[in-house]
């Protein structure tokens, strides 16, 4: 466990504990808070307010393939300039922030593979957005129902979450393809290790 101070929006200042490293086989609770958001929750002292701060963390399951290491959302920017100030060592995967680790426990769960995922949510903007759109929506797998595989959209429009569903078939294709290695190079940058997500295609425009 690590000690950190945090500040709350009322000023109070309070030291919390949080673990840098997490075998979820050994604690699965922790894995069914992650799902529920109540993972790095804390309650403010001085007002009450809950506080979801993040951190890095390191998370592995051996039994299920799990080895993904927790960026959080503020240090989006400095991970693709390389100017992170703490190392992640050489997990499978990472995370930027609490959507993306719940994303890809989700994905693993309904025993998907990520990279067919990605390339599916690819094509599923491409369809959304046009090449002007000032903003790029966010899309997330959420779940598998029967032969539907659920997506949650958000930024589509002004406080509003969409949600699309697609045939279980639709993604087979994708995955066989993958497989084939039918896939362009942009494709191809997106589904690189250890960060395979879409999102690098926002900051190849930045960069």
């Amino acid at each position: 466990m690590r000690k950190r101070k945090i500040v709350c929006l009322c000023e109070h200042e309070f030291e919390i504990d949080y673990p840098d490293f997490v075998d979820l086989e050994q604690k699965p609770e922790i894995e069914e808070d992650i799902l529920s958001g109540d993972f790095m929750s804390f309650t403010c002292p001085g007002c009450g307010k809950k506080l979801k701060p993040e951190f890095p963390v390191h998370f592995i399951d051996l039994s299920r393939g799990i080895d993904y290491f927790l960026i959080p959302e503020l240090d989006r920017g400095a991970f693709f300039q390389r100017k992170l100030d703490y190392k992640t060592g050489n997990p499978e995967r990472v995370v930027i922030g609490f959507y993306e680790l719940i994303e890809k426990l989700n994905i693993k769960r309904a025993g998907l593979d990520d990279m067919a995922v990605e390339i599916l949510k690819f094509y599923l903007l491409h369809k959304a957005v046009s090449e002007d759109d000032a903003a790029t929506p966010r899309i997330y797998f959420r779940e598998s129902k029967e032969d539907t595989l659920i997506f949650r959209i958000f930024g589509l429009s002004d406080d509003k979450i969409g949600t699309t569903r697609i045939p279980v078939s639709t993604y087979d294709k994708v995955k066989n393809n993958l497989l084939k290695g039918k896939d362009k190079r942009t494709l191809s940058m997106i589904i690189s290790p250890p960060y395979v997500s879409i999102r690098k295609l926002e900051w190849e425009k930045i960069l």
